[in-house]
């Protein structure tokens, strides 16, 4: 999914150069990156790349809305020994072989053995409750993707990162327990959660990614630790609900369009020890009152 938009941005910046007339060293520059790309092969419904050790990583499937996904040990006799985010749309059910050195299956859940990652949840299984074992230290790319029954999470203290767009458009998710072993939350992580409420970011977490709770139109209220130094683009992109915010004096930077479009925020106090701040941060937003401290860069942007 995140791969082939990954490809739809480059096609489109490879037609916008050659429109604009680009010349011979960018071509030369974006050819050596295509050379660079590894080698996808297809065998049935997925497509794989070969790792350095001659085993396989499963990078896309065409099979993406099935009742059950069986993971193959080999594909054209290499050993599948990874997977690349969550290649799957609708599924309610992932199997592995009980001997599968590489992947396990718990409660129809795919996890990865070596990196201890929660590859897929099956996003359409009727599930309402779920909690991650203990032991799993990853919550992958676009593990939950999509969940749209999905209303509770727990999040045990084995978990250190939260993958880019691992809860993206899972619209009945209104609570997560998010542990303080946590230290980064990815891009996209919690967009489009329309039902989620209210989050508390522990202090172990040093960034929030782009877009993170972009579109969470039910957020209230966030608490953003003393850990965090990074906000990142459209962060709070859209989150009509949301009232107040107080941002720490570690956070040393915030990116574009963090707060765009908050239409409920109410306040926000912003430390001196913010040295830059983004294009359109608090655009539309238009219940805000700004506060700022002293010395502090904000004093000098405008509304």
């Amino acid at each position: 999914m995140k791969r082939r938009f990954l490809r739809l941005i480059a096609l489109s910046l490879m037609i916008i150069m050659v429109l604009c007339g680009c010349g011979k060293k960018d071509d030369a520059a974006n050819q050596a990156e295509v050379d660079a790309a590894p080698t996808e092969y297809v065998c049935g419904d997925f497509t794989y790349i070969l790792l350095e050790d001659g085993t396989a990583e499963i990078v896309e499937c065409s099979a993406r809305t099935v009742t059950q996904i069986t993971i193959p040990d080999e594909l054209d006799g290499h050993v599948v020994s990874s997977i690349a985010g969550n290649p799957w749309s609708s599924v309610k059910e992932f199997i592995v072989s009980p001997e599968n050195p590489y992947f396990a299956v718990i409660d129809g859940v795919l996890f990865s053995k070596a990196d201890k990652r929660l590859i897929a949840f099956p996003n359409k299984a009727s599930v309402l409750e779920y909690s991650i074992p203990e032991g799993i230290q990853i919550i992958g790319d676009e593990a939950f993707y999509y969940c749209d029954s999905l209303e509770s999470i727990v999040i045990p203290g084995s978990v250190t990162s939260i993958g880019d767009a691992a809860f993206t458009e899972c619209f009945s998710l209104q609570s997560v327990t998010i542990p303080d072993s946590v230290t980064s939350i990815g891009d996209y992580a919690f967009s489009g959660c329309n039902s989620l409420q209210s989050i508390n970011i522990p202090d172990s977490v040093a960034l929030i990614g782009d877009s993170a709770f972009d579109g969470c139109k039910s957020l209230q209220s966030i608490n953003i630790p003393d850990s965090v130094a990074l906000i990142g683009d459209s962060a709070f992109y859209s989150c009509d609900s949301l009232q107040s915010v107080t941002i720490p004096s570690s956070v040393t930077s915030i990116s574009d369009y963090a707060f765009n479009g908050c239409k409920s925020l109410q306040s926000v106090t912003i430390p001196n020890s913010v040295t830059s701040i983004g294009k359109r941060v608090f655009d539309d937003c238009p219940s805000l009152t700004l506060s700022v401290t002293e010395d502090s860069y904000a004093e000098t942007y405008a509304i």
